[in-house]
């Protein structure tokens, strides 16, 4: 009602909100800050909250972007509407692990690989993701054939009070299909979200590997690096899920008691290609991930001069194995220096060797290679 409510008109041309042009990406007022988080810090296609939370929030920019296009009849929020949205849509496909059974999940989660705290207010989401994408055909035809795999799998009874609304304002159930099969990588350097898959089939592998770029919002995660695996319908390396966890939950490196630095951090590249895929983030910093000094500010040099991951996924051939290979690559003033990984059930250690055999039967095994002494401690976690 801007421009009739002076009311509204007043609230809108405020300083704190900017308006509806933005005029840089910085945190200068509310139109700025969606540039920045559209562009910068969720650039290709992943939300920077936690995975349970982005399914909420993508929805309302979604329908606020609308609403002032619809009010307006301008389209004031071009980096959504041409940019952000196919982007956001294949993320939330990749997400899935090959067999549709579970998805994806980090930050604060509050139901933890429960089909009902993800799949059905998830499956809302990708309703109106394939209705605003109905005309890109690099990505809307997927995300019918997506949903037609979803329903199929999943039904239509045990909706609840999913799909709310939103998902009937933009799903067209006659929009054309296509098969994403071979849709294999996928990349959003905002946020350092990596995911790569062999297929789509219920025997084929997924890996997620996180170099976290903290984005300064709630529901951070605390760690600079995470991973994990799924295969042959199960994870074979896994990591607890809660709400509000430590970085000691995550497959990561632990520098000196804390996850990360806060003063640098973020994804450095990624590359996929043939028979590999390529994840590399860094940290480095005086500042711990809390935000406090571990040194005084002008102390030089600093606690962590570098803190780097370098991670190689190798799928085979025959597709009987999966390699994994991390160079983690670590230089601290003082303190000590952890690598963690989380099996889903007990571990054995021989030698420099960590193994394991998951409940699906599949064996498991991390060998370490360190031009210093390595100890392996196996920590049996509670549920």
């Amino acid at each position: 009602s801007a421009g009739d409510n002076p009311r509204a008109s007043y609230f809108l041309n405020h300083p704190l909100v900017g308006g509806l042009i933005p005029t840089g990406a910085d945190f200068r007022n509310l139109r700025n800050t969606i540039n920045l988080f559209v562009t910068n810090l969720a650039r290709g296609g992943v939300w920077i909250e936690s995975s349970e939370y982005n399914i909420g929030t993508v929805k309302l920019l979604l329908i606020g972007v609308d609403i002032i296009r619809t009010a307006t009849g301008i389209a004031y929020f071009p980096e959504v509407t041409q940019q952000f949205i196919s982007g956001v849509a294949l993320g939330q496909m990749h997400e899935f692990t090959p067999d549709l059974k579970d998805t994806h999940q980090f930050g604060d989660v509050e139901k933890p690989h429960a089909v009902t705290s993800w799949a059905f207010p998830k499956a809302t989401l990708l309703g109106m993701m394939a209705g605003l994408t109905e005309n890109d055909p690099n990505v809307g035809p997927y995300m019918q054939q997506l949903m037609d795999d979803w329903f199929a799998k999943y039904g239509y009874a045990n909706w609840v009070t999913q799909p709310t609304g939103r998902f009937y304002l933009y799903y067209n159930p006659y929009a054309p299909r296509a098969s994403y099969a071979n849709l294999k990588d996928f990349y959003a350097p905002g946020m350092g979200m990596m995911f790569t898959r062999t297929g789509w089939g219920s025997k084929d592998v997924f890996i997620g590997s996180h170099m976290n770029r903290p984005p300064g919002v709630d529901h951070p995660v605390p760690y600079f690096t995470d991973l994990v695996g799924y295969r042959n319908g199960e994870w074979f390396l896994s990591r607890p899920l809660g709400y509000v966890i430590s970085a000691y939950a995550n497959n990561t490196v632990i520098l000196g008691g804390r996850g990360s630095m806060s003063e640098a951090i973020g994804p450095v590249g990624q590359e996929s290609g043939t028979g590999y895929t390529y994840h590399i983030g860094a940290t480095a910093g005086n500042k711990g991930d809390n935000g406090d000094y571990i040194y005084h500010p002008s102390f030089v040099p600093t606690y962590v001069n570098e803190a780097t991951r370098s991670l190689l996924y190798l799928p085979s051939a025959d597709g009987r194995s999966v390699t994994i290979i991390t160079f983690d690559r670590t230089n601290l003033k003082s303190g000590s220096k952890e690598l963690l990984f989380h099996s889903p059930v007990a571990a054995t250690v021989s030698g420099d060797a960590v193994s394991w055999r998951t409940a699906g039967g599949q064996n498991v095994r991390i060998t370490t290679l360190s031009s210093s002494p390595l100890t392996w401690t196996v920590v049996l976690a509670s549920s």
